[in-house]
């Protein structure tokens, strides 16, 4: 369900200089701390490096100079400490999973907190995170532990509560010579069982907006590395050459809107209300957005990003806000650019994490529908979905980009499909 603002869109209102430097000082403006904190979850089936990544990952950027906080897996810690699974009757399992998550959050906050109160950048590395119990669960049990905490739900788990997912893709997928059992005495799973529930994890993040999904394309050590690429990406830091490859964003132009959804099966669909908004320095871009669920559960998102100069924030910061703080956002509207309607698809194919954005509005974008993901294949190695007929790629075509699309010049062209 979209709120829909009559704001600013077409007029040639600016906001007044006094509102600005109000703006400035506001509990709405960017956090003023000069340090970074990204909370990541370090997600994936049985055997998918995880533990090998995230020292790596620790590694690499202690090296860059961050503060690196590593959360634990609790779900380890509680089967090692003489917990029988199997031994458990259904509402047994039911409390100890609402126990682990209630768990998980609060040794996880206590990280979050150092973070927020160091005064040097931080990454913060959850070995798994608070949705990773329903991989474990039925619908019905997972139903029943969200019903007894009305303060949990999937969006606030997942889209608030952490800055990046990546899933380390177990190698039972695609590599099963290399699955082992043998490191990890709380690891039971035979091959299909850990190709099960790999895909099980995978599906209970599947929605969140900065999703990394990596796959065992490649040997295991350059694996770690497109890991690491892929948070550095994330990041908007520059490691050069130093990890030999590099995801990009890829998009491709498709001829027509999704005509069956379940073809993409399984799937999460959202919907997006973006506005950018007006600021006196040109150079740098604001946007807020507000993203639905089919449920009608919302999570509201202010950016900011520009060129970056020694000294200055990173080029892109993101922070969550809450509904009232986006409607007084849209009222600060750029009357260049007008509301961007849109919904997307978040969906998996043949290991490859896609999302799939149709436009709604405004008039010229409508039926624009675009088709992207973050890989390091190049060219026709990357496999697309075959259910969808893709007209070309336009990764470096920017008129097919979301701020040029929502310019609010009427003499542009219009994009329609016959």
């Amino acid at each position: 369900m979209f709120t829909v603002l009559v704001g600013s869109a077409g007029r040639t209102w600016r906001p007044h200089s006094g509102l600005i430097n109000q703006f400035k000082h506001s509990a709405l403006a960017p956090s003023r701390h000069l340090h970074r904190v990204h909370k990541l979850v370090l997600t994936g089936g049985p055997c998918g490096g995880k533990t090998t990544s995230q020292v790596r990952l620790s590694n690499f950027f202690e090296k860059l100079g961050w503060q690196v906080y590593r959360v634990p897996e609790i779900a380890t810690t509680l089967l090692l400490g003489g917990v029988k699974w199997a031994r458990m009757d259904l509402e047994q399992q039911t409390k100890f999973q609402e126990n682990m998550i209630a768990c998980i959050l609060q040794v996880e906050q206590t990280f979050f907190d150092l973070a927020e109160n160091s005064n040097r950048n931080s990454l913060i590395i959850c070995d798994r995170g608070a949705l990773d119990p329903k991989a474990y669960v039925s619908e019905d049990v997972w139903s029943t532990i969200l019903s007894r905490h009305p303060e949990w739900s999937e969006e606030s788990l997942r889209d608030i509560r952490y800055d990046q997912v990546v899933h380390m893709v177990s190698a039972a997928n695609g590599a099963p010579d290399h699955y082992s059992t043998s490191n990890n005495p709380a690891r039971r799973e035979s091959v299909d069982e850990a190709v099960r529930l790999d895909r099980r994890i995978s599906e209970a993040w599947l929605g969140h907006s900065a999703y990394d999904f990596i796959d065992n394309s490649t040997g295991f050590t350059m694996k770690v590395r497109r890991m690491i690429s892929a948070v550095c990406e994330r990041l908007r830091v520059d490691v050069s050459d130093r990890l030999g490859v590099h995801s990009r964003r890829r998009r491709f132009l498709l001829a027509s809107p999704v005509a069956d959804p379940t073809l993409l099966q399984p799937y999460q669909r959202a919907h997006y209300h973006v506005q950018y908004l007006y600021t006196p320095h040109r150079k740098k871009r604001h946007m807020v957005h507000e993203r639905c669920l089919d449920d009608h559960q919302c999570t509201y998102t202010h950016t900011i990003w520009g060129d970056a100069n020694p000294g200055e924030l990173p080029p892109e910061i993101v922070s969550h806000i809450n509904h009232k703080d986006f409607e007084l956002f849209c009222l600060q509207g750029d009357p260049e650019h007008v509301p961007v309607y849109k919904q997307r698809y978040s969906f998996v194919y043949n290991n490859t994490y896609f999302q799939l954005d149709e436009y709604l509005s405004p008039p010229r974008a409508v039926g624009v529908v675009v088709l992207e993901t973050y890989t390091s294949l190049e060219g026709l190695a990357l496999k697309l979905p075959p259910f969808l007929e893709v007209k070309k790629e336009i990764t470096r075509d920017h008129q097919y980009s979301m701020f040029y699309l929502s310019k609010a010049d009427k003499s542009t062209m219009k994009f329609r499909y016959s």
